[in-house]
């Protein structure tokens, strides 16, 4: 699952920067997410993420590239999208415009969720000192699957109707998959069980890729957004499985009992 998760990973994160290169001059919020509307900034971030991308897929310098990363999009998350956070809670109205699907938290969400793969991806495969970036970049990672969870059990009604038509009971299968997305935060954030939920997850994200994303971008294949919704996913998948493939390296610095080896 390693090279499935440092092949899907990178191809997303190169995919955001071909964007910010192509849509430069796109104007706020135009293209989700992460645009500010200054053509300049637009394609000097879409060069940094090229370029981090190629240097984690092709390991070249990747446990830096992926810590710049991770940096970059913890950074970018903070400055982007928590004054508009901060603005919706002053303002009245009601609680979907900072909670709902689409909104700044989600955005933030998964922004967050991206930089903790990133830093999980640099803390792994490092010999001789504890993985500090792997935990840390573990927790970042789990956080917003809890903000992910919550948004398909408040908001299934809306969520339901994004089901494909063919999959039997879109209402209960959306709860279910809100259920696992908590499950995975909880054994994720936990460090119990990590291995078996994070694969869960990416399993789960792959299929949501193949079965939802895929066919709406082909029947929509002009939509920026059906465009970067699938390549989060398509993060998001590569991310867990990141976390997965982490998490059997970090059981080499848990304590061993006397007489185990």
């Amino acid at each position: 699952m390693h090279r499935l998760g440092v092949l899907l990973f990178p191809v997303a994160i190169f995919a955001f920067g071909i964007e910010h290169l192509l849509f430069a001059r796109a104007a706020a919020d135009a293209m989700f997410p992460w645009v500010l509307g200054a053509p300049a900034w637009n394609v000097t971030f879409g060069v940094l993420l090229v370029a981090l991308s190629i240097g984690i897929g092709t390991k070249t310098r990747s446990p830096l590239a992926a810590r710049v990363l991770g940096a970059t999009l913890f950074v970018y998350a903070l400055l982007l999208y928590v004054p508009r956070i901060a603005a919706h809670v002053r303002a009245p109205g009601p609680w979907t415009r900072i909670f709902g699907v689409g909104s700044p938290l989600a955005a933030a969400a998964e922004l967050l969720a991206m930089s903790g793969a990133a830093w999980v991806l640099a803390g792994s495969g490092v010999e001789g000192r504890p993985r500090v970036p792997s935990r840390m970049g573990r927790l970042l990672f789990a956080g917003p699957l809890v903000v992910f969870g919550l948004q398909h059990l408040l908001y299934r009604g809306f969520l339901s109707t994004l089901v494909p038509s063919w999959v039997p009971g879109p209402f209960f299968f959306t709860e279910v998959v809100g259920a696992a997305f908590l499950a995975a935060a909880a054994a994720i954030a936990t460090n119990k069980a990590v291995r078996p939920a994070a694969l869960l997850l990416g399993t789960m994200f792959g299929l949501i890729v193949l079965t939802l994303h895929v066919p709406r971008v082909v029947a929509a294949a002009g939509s920026l957004d059906e465009w970067n919704s699938a390549f989060v996913a398509l993060a998001m998948t590569g991310g867990a499985f990141v976390v997965a493939d982490a998490s059997k390296e970090s059981a080499s610095w848990l304590p061993t009992r006397k007489g185990e080896s």
